[in-house]
């Protein structure tokens, strides 16, 4: 399995709210300094204490004066820590509802490639949606499209298969079967001389989360990229080459999607690449196919299907 992701996102946050708090140990010291200006009190002769002398009074009035100023820094230091403490908890109801917001913002779906069926099918049945099965083996639905016949499109189990361009139409064939008689292409492969190459569309009735198939190619060098509702290109990371044994290519986009192009993407009109199809799974909500009381279900075979329920 190869993941693909958006770009994923991880981030913290280091909150520092540096809130500067006032220590009263200036205003403690200007007030238990001590005055090496007092002069002692001289006893009267009546017994009072005289005036004291002008030294004395210069020094209290200059004892009193830093300590008044040194109260005014601490009020004003004082003041400001307050202002600031009066401020952070608007900063912090900020940022709590930018938290909230971001948090309340949905992921981005993760889209995930597959080259594993057993692993694909396990993971779309872990996500809780029913998987049906298109092997092409409904003569009901694909019988008016058994090589050399063709159809210009076909619908069945839910999906629509149309071809990648209005010069091709589709067709079943023994030759590209990988289980059952039939197995899928477009006829002619692409339309080159328009730069087109070769594959196909599958189109849902209802939303898909899960589709894959088994591909294979009987030109070597031909590669596979899925294209989801035309904007998602899927293309395993590279491990995309296909050759002349069937090969798994699936995609889950929990997100959903409408439809899934299977594009070949080396060939070219001086070197066409072909491909063909079969055992294709489309992972929805609610299956197409018929499912018994047994919990086997019909899928489009007269066989019993893989299909998940």
């Amino acid at each position: 399995m190869v993941a693909i992701y958006p770009v994923e996102r991880s981030w913290g946050m280091d909150m520092n709210l540096d809130i500067p708090l006032w220590s009263g140990a200036g205003a403690a010291a200007s007030h238990n300094a001590p005055a090496t200006d007092q002069v002692p009190l001289s006893p009267s002769p009546r017994g009072r204490p005289t005036a004291a002398p002008p030294s004395f009074s210069r020094s209290l009035r200059a004892v009193t004066a830093r300590t008044t100023a040194a109260s005014a820094n601490e009020g004003v230091r004082l003041g400001d820590s307050q202002r600031r403490m009066n401020v952070m908890p608007r900063e912090v109801l900020i940022l709590v509802f930018l938290i909230t917001v971001v948090a309340a913002v949905p992921a981005a779906a993760q889209v995930t490639a597959y080259t594993d069926e057993a692993l694909f099918l396990a993971d779309a049945a872990a996500l809780g949606w029913c998987v049906d099965l298109e092997s092409f083996e409904s003569d009901a639905a694909w019988g008016g499209a058994r090589s050399p016949a063709t159809l210009p499109s076909v619908t069945n189990l839910g999906v629509t298969w149309l071809p990648n361009n209005v010069n091709s139409e589709l067709t079943t064939g023994s030759g590209p079967a990988r289980t059952g008689l039939w197995g899928f292409y477009e006829l002619p492969h692409g339309d080159f001389g328009s730069g087109v190459g070769d594959g196909w569309f599958t189109q849902g009735a209802d939303t898909l989360y899960a589709v894959g198939g088994w591909l294979v190619s009987n030109t070597p060098g031909a590669r596979i990229n899925l294209v989801l509702d035309g904007a998602t290109v899927v293309n395993f990371s590279g491990n995309n080459l296909l050759g002349p044994s069937h090969s798994f290519f699936g995609v889950i986009d929990p997100a959903g999607f409408a439809e899934v192009e299977f594009r070949e993407t080396e060939g070219s009109s001086g070197d066409p690449k072909y491909i063909f199809g079969d055992d294709f799974s489309f992972g929805r909500v609610s299956c197409y196919s018929a499912i018994f009381g047994d919990g086997f279900e019909s899928g489009d075979t007269s066989a019993w299907s893989a299909v998940v329920p």
